[in-house]
C-alpha cells in the first residue's frame, strides 16, 4: 500500500515542462483557418520538441509592433504567466519600422526600449530571454539581389542582444541566405502566392512578399530551431529531430544537424587519450591517401603584414563562394594582427556582406575551465574582434569548456562543423615541443592521433599549459591569480583533429613569435626538412612524434612566417 501510494504522489508530483513562449508580429503567429494556407514560423517549431519536457505557447500576433503588443497587454500576459526556466523567443521589426502605418510605428529609440524592457522583465521572472532579427520579406532588384527593407531595426536587436548578453537568432540573415539561394523566382515557393481560383480564401489570388505558406514557415523554424542550437540554450536538450524535418536550400535538402542520437561518430581510446572519428573509414587507407608535400614558406616582415595577407585569404575565399563561408581561427599571437584588423573593419561596413555570410570555428581549449576565464580563447577572440564583429558574422561556434560531458560536446561541435558543409580556411599556427618537435591545434606528440580522427579530448601536458599560459600573457593579457590558477588546474585538452585539417579546403598557417617563443625556430626547421615517409607504419610513427607534421598532407597550404622564424641557413 505504501509503494502503491508513493508512486502515485511521484506521478503526481511530475515537474511541469518548460514553456517557450513566442511573442512576435504576424511571420510568427499562428493563422485563423480562412487565412490558410498562410502559416506562421512559430506553428512550425513544436515539431522540433517533440518531448514532454517542453512546450510552446505561440503569443505572436498579426501587425503587432513592440509597442502595441505592449500597449494591448499581450507582453503583461507572457510576463504574468512565466514561471522560472522558462524561454521567450522575441521576434518584432515588420510592424515597428512602418512609418506609414502609426497606429503601430515605433521609432528606433523607443523599438530599443521596449527590447530592453522584454529583456528585463524575462530575466526578472528567472527565466530566459531570446532576441531575433526580423525574416527578410522577398524583395529583389532587376538584377536578382535581396534587398532589405528593416533598415536599422535588425541591428538595434543585434545592438541590445551584444550590450545585455542576450542569446540572439540572427533570422534576418539566415532567412537572406535561404532566399539568396532560391533566388528571385524559386523563392516564390517559400512565400504566400496564390493564383485566382487555386484556393477558396483567396478567389483572386494573392502575391504576397512577407508572409509565409506552410513549406516556407516550416524552413523558418529550421532556421530558428538551427539558431537554437548554435546558442546552446538549454532547450536545444529536448531536441527530437522529425525525419520530415530539412533546412531546404535552394532546392537542397540538409539533413538536420543536431539529432545527436543517430551520430555515426564512434571512439576510439589510445592510453589516456579519446578521439573521436566517423564509423567505416579505413585508417590505412585515409593515412596513404595523403601524399606529403614541401612547405614553400613565405617571409614577410611584420606581424600586420602577415595580418593583412591572412585576411586577404578570406576575401579571396569569400568571392569565389556562391554561398557561406566556414574558417577555423587560431587563438594566441598567431592571427592577433588578422583579428585586430577585422575587428577594425568591422565598425565600418566595409565587410557586412562577407561576414553576414561568415561561420566561424574555433580548433582547440584547455578544459575544464569557466568560459568566461582571461585564458579562454573565446575571451582572447571578443577582446580583439570587438562587438562589432559578433553583431555582424554569421555565427560564432566555440567548444563548450565548462560542458559536464566533454565527449558529448565535441560530437556536438564536429557536427556543427560538418553541417556548415566543410572548412573552407583552417588558420593554423605550430607549437613548439621537446625535440624540435610540434603540436598542431593541441595535437600534441605521442596522444595517438590518426588520420581519420576528426576530433579529440585528451590529457593536458605541463608543456601545452605553459605554452598556452605564456602566449596569453605575451600578447598582453593581465589575468587575475584565480584565472590562473584555474587554467593550471585544467586537465584535458579540446582539440580537433587531423581529419579536419586534412579535409580542410586550405591552410594557411602563420608563424609570429619566435621572439617570445624561440624554441619555434627548430620546431619549424625540423617540420620544414622532415622527409616524410611513404611506408605506412613509419609515417604513422613520425606524425605521432611530430603533429605538424600533419599540415604537410594537406596539398593547398600557404605557410606566412617572420624572419626571425627562419634560421639563415634555410
Amino acid at each position: 500500500m505504501m509503494l502503491a501510494a508513493s508512486g502515485s504522489s511521484a506521478a503526481l508530483a511530475q515537474p511541469k515542462p518548460i514553456t517557450i513562449y513566442l511573442a512576435g508580429d504576424s511571420t510568427m503567429a499562428k493563422k485563423l483557418p480562412e487565412k490558410r494556407p498562410e502559416t506562421g514560423w512559430g506553428e512550425m517549431l513544436a515539431q522540433y520538441f517533440q518531448d514532454s519536457t517542453v512546450a510552446i505557447d505561440n503569443r505572436a500576433q498579426n501587425g503587432r509592433s513592440t509597442r502595441t503588443f505592449i500597449s494591448e497587454g499581450r507582453w503583461q500576459a507572457i510576463v504574468d504567466a512565466l514561471r522560472p526556466g522558462d524561454f521567450v523567443l522575441i521576434q518584432f521589426g515588420h510592424n515597428d519600422e512602418s512609418k506609414e502605418k502609426v497606429d503601430r510605428y515605433t521609432p528606433p529609440a523607443d523599438y530599443r526600449n521596449n527590447l530592453i524592457k522584454f529583456i528585463t522583465e524575462v530575466r526578472a521572472k528567472k527565466a530566459t530571454p531570446v532576441l531575433l532579427t526580423p525574416v527578410m520579406r522577398r524583395k529583389f532588384d532587376k538584377d536578382g539581389k535581396l534587398i532589405d527593407t528593416h533598415g536599422e531595426y535588425p541591428d538595434i536587436v543585434r545592438s541590445v542582444a551584444a550590450e545585455y548578453k542576450v542569446a540572439l537568432i540572427d533570422m534576418q540573415r539566415s532567412s537572406a541566405a535561404v532566399l539568396t539561394s532560391y533566388g528571385s523566382e524559386g523563392s516564390r515557393k517559400l512565400f504566400l502566392q496564390l493564383k485566382p481560383g487555386e484556393n477558396p480564401n483567396y478567389p483572386n489570388g494573392i502575391e504576397d512578399n512577407t508572409h509565409f505558406n506552410p513549406f516556407g514557415a516550416e524552413v523558418m523554424a529550421g532556421l530558428a530551431a538551427e539558431g537554437i542550437r548554435q546558442q546552446r540554450l538549454a532547450i536545444s536538450k529536448s531536441f527530437e529531430i522529425p525525419e520530415a524535418a530539412q533546412i531546404v536550400s535552394g532546392g537542397r535538402s540538409m539533413s538536420s544537424t543536431f539529432a545527436r542520437s543517430k551520430s555515426s561518430i564512434e571512439r576510439r581510446v589510445v592510453g589516456e587519450n579519446t578521439w573521436l572519428r566517423r564509423s567505416g573509414i579505413d585508417e590505412h587507407a585515409e593515412l596513404m591517401a595523403h601524399s606529403p608535400h614541401a612547405v614553400n614558406y613565405e617571409v614577410l616582415e611584420s606581424e600586420e603584414e602577415v595580418g593583412r595577407a591572412m585576411l586577404a585569404e578570406i576575401e579571396v575565399a569569400a568571392r569565389k563562394a556562391t554561398g557561406d563561408l566556414t574558417i577555423v581561427i587560431l587563438g594566441g599571437r598567431g592571427a592577433q594582427a588578422l583579428h585586430r584588423l577585422i575587428g577594425e573593419k568591422a565598425k565600418t561596413n566595409e565587410l557586412d556582406e562577407l561576414l553576414s555570410r561568415l561561420n566561424v570555428f574555433t580548433q582547440d581549449a584547455l578544459a575544464p575551465m569557466r568560459m568566461d576565464n582571461e585564458f579562454s580563447f573565446v575571451r582572447d577572440f571578443e577582446r580583439l574582434l570587438g562587438a562589432a564583429f559578433f553583431n555582424r558574422v554569421k555565427s560564432f561556434n566555440s567548444m563548450q569548456t565548462d560542458a559536464e560531458d566533454l565527449e558529448a560536446e565535441m560530437i556536438r561541435y564536429v557536427e556543427a562543423l560538418e553541417a556548415t558543409g566543410g572548412i573552407d580556411i583552417f588558420f593554423l599556427g605550430l607549437g613548439p615541443e621537446a625535440n624540435a618537435a610540434s603540436h598542431i591545434c593541441y595535437i600534441k606528440p605521442g596522444c595517438g592521433a590518426g588520420a581519420a580522427d576528426v576530433a579529440g579530448v585528451i590529457p593536458i601536458s605541463q608543456s601545452i599549459v605553459e605554452h598556452h599560459i605564456h602566449k596569453f600573457k605575451a600578447g598582453g593579457v593581465h589575468p587575475n591569480q584565480a584565472d590562473e590558477m584555474e587554467c593550471r588546474n585544467a586537465t584535458r585538452i579540446l582539440t580537433l583533429g587531423p581529419a579536419a585539417i586534412l579535409g580542410a579546403k586550405r591552410i594557411v598557417q602563420s608563424i609570429v613569435d619566435a621572439d617570445s617563443a624561440p624554441a619555434k625556430v627548430d620546431s619549424f626547421e625540423r617540420f620544414t626538412k622532415t622527409e616524410i615517409s611513404d611506408d605506412a607504419e613509419t609515417r604513422a610513427r613520425q606524425l605521432d612524434e611530430n603533429p605538424g607534421l600533419w599540415i604537410r598532407l594537406n596539398p593547398n597550404v600557404r605557410s606566412l612566417v617572420l624572419p626571425n622564424v627562419v634560421r639563415r641557413s634555410n
